[in-house]
């Protein structure tokens, strides 16, 4: 029987940057088709509140309540989804008590933008406003440093006639790192990978950035040959093109592991 490992992203066996030993930092996760990031995402919110990712390796069987050892809030903002959906995967493993939020959706918001758009010329600049005036009041109710969990944000290019990478970058995912000390940034990534029109271009250009912009990547990929009863995939963590960013004394652990999603837990195991 292969066994099960716990998820290791830094040498001191941690698996988010400890606020008190780093400055902002920006984590990328990219995933493909039938690599849902969801449970990945569970695992990182459960370790900003407890410590600890509960949900993998069955460890949320443990005996006696669990504690919540950090008490800042973490918020999930999604380019994708809408609250119902979010708030029915996330709240099946987290208690919405514990410290999580689920901010509005934003996609009526990038409709307007877009409807601007096609009307008025770019809008881009008041979405932002909009964006960045909603986290600023959610991070000025808060005295703790926070974290925020970005959910394909690179769908604004697709969305939006005539943006570019930049503009995302500049105005938006700047603005957004110097709010919060920890950022998350979920792509997919398999999408644009053999698109050439205009949009597809500017969406690898902001992907590539944001992993040159990342402490670490945090890769989800389907089997390559295939699927499997006891396996769903691989997680592979790599050093992001910003590595540096971590203290003298932490670094990040590059491996890969082999996952299986099951509807309790998930089960991490070295490839």
């Amino acid at each position: 029987m292969v066994q099960k490992q716990d998820l290791v992203i830094f040498n001191d066996r941690t698996v988010l940057p400890d606020f008190k030993n780093h400055g902002h930092t920006l984590t990328h996760i990219t995933h493909k088709l039938g690599t849902s990031p969801t449970w990945l995402l569970t695992a990182l919110i459960e370790t900003h509140i407890h410590g600890v990712p509960l949900s993998l390796n069955e460890s949320e069987k443990s005996n006696g309540k669990i504690p919540i050892v950090n008490k800042s809030p973490i918020y999930i903002s999604s380019f994708i989804h809408n609250e119902s959906y979010s708030e029915q995967h996330f709240q099946n493993k987290i208690s919405p008590q514990s410290g999580y939020y689920i901010l509005p959706n934003l996609m009526e918001e990038i409709m307007k933008c877009t409807i601007n758009t096609h009307n008025n010329g770019n809008n881009f600049d008041g979405l932002c406003s909009y964006i960045l005036k909603m986290l600023k009041v959610k991070k000025e109710e808060q005295e703790q440093q926070t974290t925020i969990i970005l959910e394909e944000p690179q769908l604004l290019l697709a969305l939006i006639p005539n943006l570019k990478a930049r503009d995302i970058l500049l105005k938006l995912i700047t603005p957004i790192s110097q709010i919060f000390q920890r950022v998350i940034v979920v792509t997919n990534i398999e999408l644009y990978d053999n698109d050439a029109t205009a949009e597809s271009i500017e969406i690898k250009k902001f992907i590539q950035t944001i992993f040159y912009r990342s402490i670490v990547q945090l890769s989800l990929k389907p089997l390559e040959t295939g699927r499997a009863n006891d396996v769903t995939g691989t997680l592979r963590i790599t050093r992001g093109g910003c590595a540096s960013a971590v203290d003298n004394t932490t670094f990040v652990v590059e491996n890969e592991y082999l996952y299986h999603v099951q509807k309790k837990s998930i089960k991490l195991f070295y490839r």
